[in-house]
């Protein structure tokens, strides 16, 4: 690395730093500074601070900026970052802080066609913290991830964050650079100061902080425990309310608000504690914890971080314990406090864990990475994350078209409610213009969570049910054919369909039981139903072979998918996307020559969804309206009740157009396609 490469680092927060970010910043460029790299910082301006200074080999330069919820939020003039970039002979710039500064500074990289790299630090959730802003929540997340798709690489401080950033972007590498610690003076583990039990908390007092569960926690710690103590290092907007509640909770007197604590005077905090308590309930890599344990403290972390496995090694270390039930976080204080020499193991085991996150180490890494960033060759293959190597590169149907190579692509929200916002790439074919899945994602937490597993047999599914029992009877289905229904739920279509006289009636319900394909058919069918499988199999020609052992010569083949070239990729057609379950979505046209190659002929394709009928409210654009009513989901869907039309109370006359005339026209963004089986082919 020489002298001739300026990196530029992009942060709202920077010496005198007052987050966790800014610390991080300020550490690292001062390491960069000294393996010879020219570093230019770019943060906001506080009162009294000048707009230019050098310290340590760092060029800082500031720009103005407003606070907004106790953050500088960084505001560059037009054309200022630009200049900036130029003047310094800038070749790299790495943001580290989401705001209107990161997206001046991209704008201006990309017009000097500089690299780019971004620190995710943090997600979504932190912007919307405000209450003015949450409203907003589902519309950031989706800007958030079109921005990282803006950026050549995208470093994350945990492997959690890594995993799920590879999963919702194409274009940016993806890399996992953990965040250093370091202390000045470096940090040992220091002795207790006194003989009372103290519990710490360093950082910021924010809402997702979970201060609460700390404070509860404690309380009922401290009735047997009344010499313990709370130290809280950190400020913020919440403090206030923290101190109402631990007067209401009547510990107020154990409980230290220190206010803001210098970086380096942490070690002193850490060796005067028994143990470091981070309540949070959003953490990216909470670095304070490992500085805990960079101190020989054992730690106890909450089990809605994600990073939470990663920093703790439950019951070595630590432990992981409930963001909601403080009586669970009281009984491990009861346990430290009564086994000190538990404690010491903890805190050992701690400390030997923490030896890995150096400065040197990170500093070799961001070395790596910003040498091969520039390089005028593609980085190594090495560089590549495991998450990122396991994706759906060629299209299943036609076997031609590859992801690299795809007319459009975009990011789409799971449709099941999950614990954890997530959001799934889909891509589409240039040749065959099918839809699939960027990434291979274990879709086993979203399929436990599935709605349709709840559905039961109300009046609307019945209506449903009728519907396309009719719409088979018109293709000269009779009633004493023999038919196997192939879906999920295909129990409910079972039960209405005997109700109609329908018999006999099998079904397989998915997944399919292994073996099953293997196996020759018990007996053979009339008409075989796949009802919305196809697009959600890894691979769909074994479907279509177990379909055409189970049918007849001539027997009808039914097949119920959605058409992707009725499809658009725009955040409106999410439900019919249905991610991430649907996998592979074909059009009608690749959809014929596959079953065809099967041994079938086409007798007719139909855009219609079998929910379509004319009864009111029983047709698929009802339902589709219906997650609007709650969470966006389509569990809202399924669990809609009349009391939700308050929500919403102005798209009522648009749902109850929808409600008796949707039915009317139909759904064309789904089809059932009806094949005749004419040979065996070969498998």
């Amino acid at each position: 690395m020489t002298n001739a490469l300026t990196i530029a680092l992009i942060t709202d927060d920077y010496a005198p730093a007052v987050t966790g970010v800014g610390v991080h910043v300020q550490k690292t460029a001062g390491e960069l500074a000294r393996r010879g790299l020219r570093v230019v910082v770019v943060t906001s301006r506080r009162r009294g601070q000048p707009a230019f200074e050098e310290k340590d080999g760092v060029r800082v330069h500031r720009v103005r900026c407003v606070s907004v919820q106790g953050f500088a939020q960084a505001l560059p003039l037009p054309g200022e970052l630009k200049t900036l970039f130029r003047d310094e002979g800038v070749r790299l710039v790495h943001f580290h802080y989401l705001g209107l500064m990161m997206l001046a500074g991209l704008r201006a990289a990309r017009a000097l066609g500089l690299t780019t790299l971004y620190t995710a630090h943090m997600t979504v959730d932190l912007l919307v913290q405000p209450l003015f802003m949450r409203p907003f929540r589902g519309l950031l997340t989706r800007l958030y991830f079109a921005l990282l798709e803006r950026l050549d690489q995208v470093l994350c401080p945990s492997a959690a964050q890594a995993e799920r950033v590879s999963q919702f972007t194409i274009r940016p590498r993806v890399h996992r650079v953990p965040n250093p610690i370091e202390f000045a003076g470096g940090a040992a583990p220091g002795p207790r100061i006194d003989d009372r039990f103290t519990v710490l908390y360093v950082g910021r007092l924010g809402p997702e902080k979970n201060l609460g569960l700390l404070l509860r926690a404690f309380q009922i710690f401290a009735q047997k425990h009344p010499r313990a103590e709370v130290r809280i290092a950190g400020e913020g907007v919440m403090e206030s309310e923290w101190r109402a509640l631990a007067k209401s909770l009547g510990i107020a007197e154990q409980v230290h608000f220190l206010g803001r604590v210098p970086h380096d005077d942490l070690p002193r905090l850490y060796a005067a504690c028994d143990v470091f308590f981070l309540p949070s309930v959003k953490e990216v890599l909470a670095l304070v914890a490992l500085e805990a344990m960079r101190c020989a403290r054992p730690v106890l972390v909450t089990d809605r971080i994600a990073c939470g496995p990663e920093l703790v090694e439950e019951g070595e270390s630590g432990w992981i314990v409930s963001a909601d039930r403080p009586e669970e976080a009281a009984e491990r204080l009861a346990r430290l406090a009564a086994d000190p020499a538990l404690a010491l193991r903890m805190g050992e085991r701690g400390l030997a864990r923490s030896r890995g996150y150096t400065l040197a180490a990170v500093g070799d890494q961001l070395e790596k990475i910003y040498a091969n960033a520039v390089a005028p060759t593609p980085p190594p293959a090495d560089l590549e994350t495991e998450v990122r190597a396991r994706r759906r590169g060629v299209c299943v149907f036609c076997g031609v078209g590859r992801l690299d190579e795809e007319v459009e692509s975009r990011v789409f929200p799971a449709e099941v409610r999950h614990p954890t916002e997530e959001f799934f790439r889909l891509w589409r074919c240039r040749e065959c213009l099918s839809l699939h899945a960027a990434a291979e994602v274990p879709t086993a937490e979203f399929e436990k969570r599935s709605p349709f597993l709840r559905r039961r047999l109300n009046f609307f599914n019945r209506r449903m049910f009728a519907g396309f029992h009719g719409f088979l009877g018109r293709l000269g289905v009779r009633r004493e054919d023999a038919l196997l229904i192939y879906g999920l739920r295909a129990d409910l279509f079972k039960t209405v369909f005997e109700q109609r006289g329908q018999f006999p009636v099998d079904i397989v319900d998915l997944p399919m039981p292994g073996g099953l394909l293997a196996s020759p058919p018990a007996k053979l069918h009339d008409v075989v139903v796949v009802m919305e499988y196809l697009e959600c199999a890894e691979d769909p020609r074994p479907v279509l072979t177990f379909a055409a052992r189970q049918l007849k010569p001539g027997g009808l083949l039914v097949i119920h998918t959605p058409d992707a070239e009725k499809i658009k990729l725009v955040p409106q057609e999410s439900h019919r996307l249905y991610q991430p379950h649907r996998i592979h979505i074909a059009g009608a046209g690749i959809l014929q020559r596959i079953v065809e190659k099967h041994g079938f002929r086409l007798r007719t394709i139909q855009h219609r969804n079998y929910m379509d009928t004319r009864w009111p409210f029983v047709n698929y654009r009802a339902f589709h309206e219906l997650p609007r009513w709650g969470d966006g989901t389509l569990n809202a869907a399924i669990e809609f009740r009349w009391t939700h039309l308050r929500r919403a109370w102005w798209r009522l006359p648009w749902l109850v157009f929808l409600g008796l005339f949707g039915g009317w026209r139909g759904d064309r963004s789904n089809l059932i396609a009806v094949f005749e089986k004419t040979h065996d082919a070969a498998d």
